[in-house]
């Protein structure tokens, strides 16, 4: 016999999905300029502005060309993780 959660228990369930949810980094978009620094490839925002790059091989197809980027960004490591990278016109 199925039996559905106590209404306790699913606000529970709901809550700690909510805090999950606001735990995840927002998927944000920069643009800047892809170029290779001491062998990686970076987003160069501006003079002082440099972020790294996860996904290397993804960011070397557009190596020196200017981009727009999404993906989430992790200020502590000045890192983005890529989700999509796409040429500006």
């Amino acid at each position: 016999m199925l039996q559905l959660p106590e209404p306790r228990e699913r606000q529970q369930e709901v809550g700690a999905a909510n805090a999950e949810a606001q735990q995840q980094p927002a998927l944000q978009t920069v643009e800047g300029r892809i170029v290779k620094k001491r062998s990686q490839y970076v987003l160069q925002v501006s003079n002082d502005t440099v972020y790294q790059l996860d996904d290397q091989q993804r960011a070397s197809q557009y190596d020196g060309k200017p981009v727009k980027l999404l993906g989430t960004l992790d200020q502590d490591r000045r890192m983005i993780h890529v989700t999509n990278i796409e040429l500006m016109s």
